[in-house]
C-alpha cells in the first residue's frame, strides 16, 4: 500500500474501492431500527447533525439501525400543536421515498453533543451534513453507494468504500484508504485547513489531479510509478498555488479528462461556498451578540498589508481584485474578494485595518507568551490591529478574536526566537 498526503485542499478524480472496513466503537447505547420503503432498490440515508462523532458502517442487513445514547424525538405534538425543535436530548429518525433521514440539532444548536452509531446496506448512499455547530469525527466504512460528506470540524476517515465521494471540511483532517480502482466513480476531497491523506494500491492507475494552496503534497510512490507534473499558478506575476497532475494519459481506466476538470471546479465552488459560509457564520455572531447585549460595539476588519483586496475592497464598495505578497498569514492571502462575502462585511463593519508582517509576527509572540496560545499570521491579525490602534483604543473595552492556530513547527519556532 502506498500513500499520497498532501496539506491543504486536495482533488482526486479517479474511481474507488476500498480496503477492509473499520470497526465502530462499541457500546452499551440502546438501538432503534427502521427499514427502507422498497428494500429491493439501494436507498439513502440523510444525517443531518449538529455536534457529535458519527459512525457509519455498511452491512448485509436490509434494514438501517442507530445506536446512541439520546432519545429519539417523541411523536406526540403539543396540547397547542405544536412541536418542539430545540430539545437537547433528542432525534429525529423518518423514512419517505427510500430516503431515511437522521437529524439531531439545527444550525442556530445550543444543545450538547450527540455520538451516533449507525449499520446501513452496503449499497445505500450516504449525506451527512455535520457543518454547523461545534462539529464531530466522521468515520464511514463498507458503504458501496455514492458518499457526499460537508463537515465544519473534526476527522474525517473513510474505509471500504466503493463509490463515487465528494468530501468538503474547513477544519479537519481526511483519510481514505482505497482497495482499488473502479472506473465511473469518480472522488473529491478539499479541506481548507488539515491534512488530506490518501491510500492507494502500488499498481493503481489513473488520472489525478492534486492542488495545495498553503502546504505539502507529499508521495512515497516511485517516481518511476508515479509520473507527476507540477505547475504553478501565477497571477500579476505572482504564485499563489502549486498543482500536480498525476499520468501521462489524458484518459486513464475510462476516466477523461473533463471529468477530472469538472471534479476540481467543484472543489473550488465548494471552497468558495465554505468561505462564503464561514464569513457570513461570523458575522452573524459578532452582529447578534451586539445586538442581544444593547450594545454599539464597533466591527473590524483585518486584513494582512501583503495581501489588500478585501481593504481596497471595502473602500472601493466593490470587489477589487490586488496583488498578493509573500505573507505569513496566508489564511487572509486572498487575491479575488468572494462577492458574496463581501456584500456581507459591507453593512455591519465600520472600517478595516491592514497590518504589516512585523506587527502579524509580534502578536504571534505576544499571544504564545502572555496566554500560551499558538496563533497561525491569519490567527493573530486582529491584535496585531489592536497594537496598531492601541493609542485610539485606550479606556475602551475591545475584543481581538484568534481565528486559528494552523501554523507549522518551523514557522513558528522561527517566529519565536526574533528578536529573543
Amino acid at each position: 500500500m502506498k500513500n499520497v498526503r498532501l496539506f491543504a485542499p486536495f482533488l482526486a478524480a479517479a474511481a474507488f474501492a476500498v480496503l477492509p472496513p473499520g470497526t465502530a466503537r462499541a457500546n452499551e447505547n440502546e438501538t432503534t431500527t427502521i427499514k427502507f420503503s422498497d428494500p429491493s432498490r439501494p436507498g439513502t440515508i440523510r444525517i443531518n447533525l449538529a455536534n457529535g462523532d458519527l459512525h457509519v458502517r455498511g452491512t448485509d442487513a436490509a434494514e438501517v439501525t442507530v445506536q446512541t445514547d439520546l432519545k429519539p424525538e417523541a411523536p406526540a405534538l403539543r396540547k397547542d400543536g405544536l412541536r418542539v425543535l430545540t430539545s437537547s436530548s433528542s432525534y429525529s429518525l423518518s423514512e419517505k421515498n427510500n430516503v431515511v433521514t437522521l437529524s439531531y440539532g439545527t444550525e442556530a444548536w445550543s444543545g450538547g453533543g450527540g455520538d451516533f452509531i449507525l449499520t446501513v446496506p452496503r449499497s445505500t448512499a450516504v449525506i451527512i451534513n455535520n457543518n454547523y455547530g461545534g462539529g464531530g469525527d466522521i468515520h464511514v466504512a463498507g458503504v458501496t453507494g455514492n458518499i457526499e460528506i460537508k463537515s465544519l470540524n473534526g476527522e474525517i476517515v473513510l474505509n471500504d468504500i466503493a463509490g463515487a465521494a465528494l468530501v468538503e471540511t474547513i477544519n479537519g483532517e481526511i483519510n481514505a484508504t482505497v482497495h482499488e480502482l473502479v472506473d465511473g466513480k469518480p472522488l473529491s476531497f478539499a479541506s481548507m485547513n488539515g491534512e488530506v491523506a490518501l491510500h492507494l494500491p502500488v499498481n493503481a492507475k489513473a488520472n489525478v489531479r492534486l492542488r495545495t494552496q498553503n502546504g505539502s503534497i507529499l508521495t512515497d510512490f516511485d517516481e518511476k510509478a508515479l509520473v507527476t507534473k507540477t505547475e504553478s499558478v501565477r497571477t500579476s506575476g505572482h504564485t499563489h498555488a502549486s498543482h500536480v497532475a498525476i499520468g501521462a494519459d489524458t484518459s486513464i481506466n475510462g476516466i477523461n479528462s473533463p471529468e477530472v476538470r469538472e471534479a476540481v471546479r467543484e472543489a473550488v465552488r465548494a471552497s468558495a461556498e465554505a468561505a462564503h459560509e464561514a464569513a457570513a457564520a461570523i458575522k452573524e455572531a459578532a452582529i447578534a451578540a451586539r445586538d442581544a447585549l444593547g450594545l454599539r460595539t464597533e466591527i473590524v476588519g483585518v486584513t494582512a498589508a501583503a495581501a489588500p483586496a478585501y481593504a481596497q475592497s471595502f473602500a472601493a464598495r466593490r470587489p477589487v481584485a490586488a496583488a498578493v505578497s509573500p505573507t505569513i498569514a496566508d489564511g487572509l492571502a486572498c487575491r479575488a474578494p468572494d462577492p458574496g462575502a463581501l456584500a456581507l462585511m459591507l453593512p455591519g463593519t465600520a472600517r478595516v485595518v491592514s497590518v504589516e508582517e512585523s506587527e502579524i509576527r509580534a502578536a504571534m509572540r505576544q499571544l504564545f507568551t502572555d496566554t500560551h496560545n499558538v496563533a497561525e499570521g491569519a490567527g493573530a491579525a486582529a491584535l496585531a490591529a489592536v497594537h496598531r490602534e492601541r493609542v485610539g483604543l485606550q479606556g475602551q473595552r475591545v475584543a481581538a478574536i484568534q481565528t486559528g492556530g494552523n501554523v507549522d513547527r518551523s514557522v513558528f519556532a522561527g517566529v519565536l526566537t526574533e528578536n529573543a
